[in-house]
Order: structure tokens, then sequence, then C-alpha cells
């Protein structure tokens, strides 16, 4: 058989054993989050018993927090225009169900943390100062006790997007006592931002694993916030808005547990765009500059600047 591949996009296998290769395996420009696997309907009154460890629930707070915090920006963006009142209904309805989700988390997610003492996954700790800050439910002494303490010994294992979770929670606390730790965030910062220089991203096909082939994408904006604006705007029209809503579900309920025997999934989280989480960590470090004006994190601006500009142009 002929194939039809694009030879010169061909990546070979070999490549990923070299040590300074730039490859990534990705969606393009998306950072995928596992809290799908976790959520289920039944938590917005979690009952004793269930199944959430502080990883999951810190996870899951994080996620709806992101979310809500895209919403709500959303919403503020609209004109007061009786036009957009439908619109403005489904943002505040979205925004409240995801609150009553993420106060139930974030609940349980103190009382774990304070009467556990096994230590965490630093990326747990990120998303939980995350949640914590942005929901009003500040734990500064939880913070200085059990997380900034794991923080410090595995920051090198924290991935970007976690580190500029950890900066968003910190810049929103205003909690800057622990000069050692702000200034190791911001070191690591910079090496993330270094490594993601010139990365490519690489595609691969499900059924020849030997076929790898770098991505061409462009950026797309999803998510809900895109999905209410285009069923609202008209531009996806109201049979391809159906098609869309009643494929998730068919996804969710037949597709995934017939042929994957996945049955954990009945909700699917909004993906990260690698966009977002720059513009939103360029953002935080101007905050921090302001609050605090002797952090010096120019070099980390230009760095992320160009980033931003690189990804918006794909």
């Amino acid at each position: 058989m002929v194939s039809l591949r694009n030879l010169q996009k061909v990546v070979s296998a070999s490549s990923f054993a070299a040590k300074t290769h730039n490859y990534l395996f990705a969606s393009y420009g998306r950072n995928f989050s596992p809290a799908s696997f976790y959520f289920t309907p039944q938590d917005e009154n979690l009952q004793s018993g269930h199944s959430h460890d502080p990883f999951t629930l810190a996870l899951l707070a994080s996620e709806l927090t992101r979310e809500n915090r895209n919403l709500t920006q959303f919403l503020e963006s609209l004109p007061v225009d009786s036009k957009q009142e439908a619109l403005q209904n489904d943002l505040i309805s979205n925004i409240q169900e995801n609150k009553a989700f993420i106060k139930s988390y974030t609940k349980e997610l103190a009382l774990q943390l304070k009467s556990q003492t096994f230590n965490f996954p630093v990326e747990t700790c990120s998303h939980a100062i995350y949640a914590f800050e942005h929901n009003n439910e500040s734990q500064k002494d939880l913070y200085q006790q059990i997380l900034f303490p794991i923080i410090k010994e595995k920051l090198n294992f924290m991935s970007f997007e976690g580190l500029a979770k950890l900066i968003s929670g910190l810049v929103q606390a205003q909690s800057f006592e622990d000069k050692n730790l702000l200034n190791s965030v911001l070191g690591r910062l910079r090496e993330k931002a270094h490594q993601r220089e010139g990365r490519q991203f690489v595609g691969f096909n499900a059924w020849k694993l030997d076929r790898y082939e770098l991505m061409e994408k462009k950026n797309e904006v999803q998510g809900t916030v895109q999905d209410l604006k285009e069923k609202h705007s008209g531009s996806v029209g109201a049979l391809k808005h159906w098609l869309r809503v009643n494929w998730a579900f068919l996804q969710n309920n037949l597709l995934f547990r017939v042929f994957y025997r996945e049955t954990r999934i009945h909700r699917q989280f909004d993906e990260a765009s690698d966009v977002e989480v720059v513009k939103g960590l360029i953002g935080d470090l101007q905050k921090l500059v302001q609050l605090e004006p002797n952090v010096n994190v120019k070099d980390l601006f230009e760095l992320l600047k160009k980033e931003k500009q690189v990804k918006e142009s794909n």
C-alpha cells in the first residue's frame, strides 16, 4: 500500500534517544488534565466513605477554579445588554454549579491535609494553594507547616503549569515572607522557560506506534467559554451545538465504556492552552513586581513574552 504521509515531517524513533532532543508528545498547545477520571456527580456533597485523597481533591478544585476564573472573566467582559441576557444566565449557572463542587472539595482537602502525615505529590501542593486562594479560603498556617516544606523538597519535579499556578496562588495570598521559597520558585520557572524554547510537538499514529510526525496544528480555542460564546452568537448554529453536546454525552456514556472499558468519565474538563498558561503567568508576575518591587523578573518576562508571541502566531 502506498503511504500518503509527508516524509518531511516524519521523526525517527531513534531521535528520541538523543539527550538533547526537543520533542514533546502532546496535542499541540494543550495541557491534558486527568481530572475527568476522578469527578463524579455525587461530589457536590461529599459523604464519608468517598474515595478522594488530597491528590484528587486538589486537582479537581484547581481545575474547576481555573474554569470559573475564565467564565467570570468572560462574563465581566460582556456589555450590559438585554441581548446578552441568555448568555449571562448560562455563565452564571455554570459558575454557581462549579462553586458548589469547589466548596465541597476544598473543605475536605483542608481536613485531609491537616490530618494526614505522609508526603504529598508536589503538584498537589500547587493545586491546593491555587484553589484555596482563588476561592477566598486561605490556609496560610497549613502552607507554612505542611505544603511549603514539601514544595522546597520536590520543587525540581513541578511542571511548568504547576509553577504557574503556585505563583498565582502566592500572589493572590500576598505570601512572600519566605524569600528563599519565592526565589527558588522563580529560579525553577526560569529553567523551565529556557527548556521550553524551541520545542517541537510530535504526534503518533495509534495503529503504527513506530510512526512519529511533527505536528502543525494551530492553537485552537476550546472549552466551556468558547462553547457558550458560539452557542449564543449563532456561529455554530443550533443543530451543530446540539450535536456537540450529544456527542460529548455519547462519548462519556457509550464509546468510552464499550470500546475502552472506561467507566470513570462523567464530565470532560476544559484543557488549558499553553497561551492561556503563559498569559496568566505574565499577569501574575506583573502583580508580583508591584507587590515586591525588589524582585527581578525582567529576564523571565522576556522569555515568556517571546513564547507568547510565537504561540499566538501559530
